[in-house]
């Protein structure tokens, strides 16, 4: 069974903010729909087996964020190189 992760990170600076580890893509999803991405905040979840996005959403201030269908299917490492290996390292 494949374990997915998802890290909720500052836009700008890309300094991780919180890190979340599952099961179930669609638990670590509804984080994002839940009110906690801010404005200033990207959420991105992955497959921490292959590093394929299966998620990505931009905060907006007082909206729902919006979600990017266009980022799903590329891997982690083409938006930040060693994530994948640090994430399954620290877990």
């Amino acid at each position: 069974m494949d374990k997915f992760y998802g890290v909720l990170f500052n836009r700008k600076s890309g300094k991780i903010v919180k890190s979340l580890e599952g099961v179930s893509s669609a638990m670590l999803k509804l984080f994002a729909l839940q009110g906690n991405v801010s404005s200033t905040r990207d959420y991105v979840v992955f497959n921490g087996t292959t590093g394929t996005i299966v998620f990505y959403c931009e905060g907006k201030k007082n909206d729902s964020p919006t979600i990017y269908k266009d980022m799903e299917g590329k891997n982690i490492e083409e938006i930040c190189a060693g994530l994948l290996d640090a994430m399954n390292e620290a877990n």
